[in-house]
């Protein structure tokens, strides 16, 4: 019996032992200036087997994360849990021990730490130091959520605590940072953080000073309530980002109820904006850009005539029928083209002489018409056999061409015939443009991805005129002529600079 004790006892002293060298093996995030294990539920676990795991009461466990009370847990969703300070010494000691012992010289200054995390300051002495590490989505992207009040999670490009007129921005991106199976897709938002950060390089060199906080939102909205409900974006200025509705439609209340303004780079319809005044949509609406081709159009005259593909209205995609409805109201010289004809090779038989012949097709995807472009390049050579060019004789000689009426998304197809389409992406500052990407060249170190639009331009045009419009000043873009109108007197915004453009590649 003795000896059945003291093997009992041993195996107590062992299981005793364990328990203080495990720590739970999940991620540590810094959440309003304390450490939170960021805790993904499991299947069949509930909140009294949690607090026993993590060793903290379920009391703490619910005051970080209020939306338990009215849900309670749900299998697979992230939940926040306190980090005892025990498991804080624990680790710094463990850390501590496994750190490799370093010697220096007496005239050897230790190297400078280079951080790891994309909304923290470089400080390596060069002329960067003003401008943060925006990281390959491979590295340490922004944390689920980056929330707190240190230059670890923070970008602050001045010291907030001494400079009483310091902005505070929030930038909300599903960067998915830690998701294994990462869509090369998201990309595009790390274009668009670097992008911002050398926006804000130029705001704060304006006597500015700026501090920044990047959320990763990843594609649900459980983080977006999670900073609402802790208030989290407490003390905010101005948000920019958030790149789905039901996100926005989180945030766009609590925008509302807090008076900050939310600009919305991503998003083509937002739930709410004709009676919130503090949504910002960037994207044109399907009405704006039909209106604006229908001006167009318009002002030509009788030099242009419209050929639309027959198709019953109802089975139209509603830009495609905006637009028509524009010509036929302003009564902008059209014909009506039987699907048959472009099959049967004779569209050539409706094309006019002496004008800018448009062709519209009856679908807004590119998959759709891409067969009928071959028919339609024929039937342009028809008409140039037709209707030479004699321009070089005649000067007064109107011109009789065939163009096809595209979508923005289109312009990086062949069409192989001039095109006509509308965006809200077209300035001509070469001047800016060029110092833009001499800097983000030599701040990045590489070149950008995406072509049309650019997303690093958008990050840069946009954050600036977050900033304008906290200032009660005018920005209008490198890439976008940004001009926001509101939509009516007790709604938000929306941008109204859609231009017309006519491309002859």
């Amino acid at each position: 019996m003795k000896k059945l004790l003291t093997i009992s006892l041993c195996l107590l002293a062992c299981m005793v032992l364990a328990a203080q060298e495990v720590l739970p093996d999940c991620p540590i995030d810094t959440i309003r200036g304390r450490l939170m294990y960021r805790y993904q539920v499991e299947r069949s676990v509930g909140l009294y087997r949690i607090s026993k795991n993590f060793g903290v009461s379920q009391e703490d466990i619910i005051r970080a994360n209020p939306i338990l009370e009215q849900q309670g847990l749900r299998y697979g969703e992230t939940i926040y849990i306190p980090v005892p300070q025990e498991h804080i010494t624990r680790r710094a000691a463990q850390q501590q021990a496994a750190a490799p012992q370093q010697t220096q010289t007496p005239h050897q200054a230790p190297a400078p730490a280079r951080p790891v995390g994309p909304a923290t300051p470089v400080k390596d002495g060069s002329a960067r130091d003003n401008i943060a590490v925006a990281p390959h989505p491979a590295q340490a992207a922004p944390a689920t959520p980056v929330i707190a009040d240190t230059p670890q999670d923070s970008l602050i490009l001045a010291d907030s605590t001494t400079v009483a007129d310091t902005l505070h921005l929030a930038l909300m991106l599903p960067f998915q940072a830690r998701n294994t199976q990462r869509e090369p897709v998201m990309d595009r938002f790390v274009e668009f953080y670097e992008g911002a950060l050398l926006a804000l390089q130029d705001i704060q060199q304006d006597g500015t000073h700026i501090r920044l906080d990047v959320y990763d939102t990843e594609k649900t909205d459980y983080i977006v309530r999670q900073l609402i409900s802790t208030d989290t974006l407490q003390g905010v200025d101005g948000i920019i980002g958030l790149a789905y509705a039901l996100q926005l439609m989180h945030v766009g209340e609590w925008a509302r109820q807090h008076e900050v303004p939310v600009i919305a780079p991503f998003v083509s319809r937002i739930e709410g904006l004709d009676s919130n005044p503090f949504l910002y949509q960037f994207n044109s609406t399907n009405e704006q850009e039909a209106r604006a081709m229908g001006d167009y159009l318009a002002a030509k005259g009788d030099s242009v005539h419209c050929l639309l593909i027959d198709s019953n209205e109802v089975d139209l995609p509603v830009s495609v029928q905006a637009i028509r409805k524009q010509i036929k109201s302003r009564n902008i010289p059209h014909s009506i083209v039987p699907l048959r004809a472009m099959l049967a090779d004779s569209l050539h038989t409706f094309l006019r002489d002496s004008v800018d012949n448009i062709l519209l097709f009856n679908s807004e995807k590119f998959s759709h018409v891409q067969m009928f472009l071959p028919r339609a390049r024929q039937a342009a050579q028809v008409l140039k056999a037709r209707c030479p060019d004699i321009s070089h004789i005649d000067t007064t000689a109107r011109r009789t061409s065939l163009m096809v009426m595209t979508r923005y998304a289109w312009t990086k197809e062949e069409i192989g015939l001039p095109t006509l389409y509308t965006s809200i992406f077209d300035t001509d500052n070469s001047s800016p443009l060029a110092d833009y990407e001499a800097r983000y060249a030599y701040y990045f170190g590489h070149e950008h991805a995406s072509e049309t639009p650019r997303y690093d331009l958008l990050g840069y045009d946009l954050t600036r005129t977050l900033v304008a419009i906290l200032k009660e000043q005018e920005y209008h873009g490198i890439q976008s002529d940004i001009r926001f109108e509101q939509t009516r007197p007790e709604g938000g915004y929306i941008n109204t600079a859609v231009k017309v453009i006519e491309s002859t590649k």
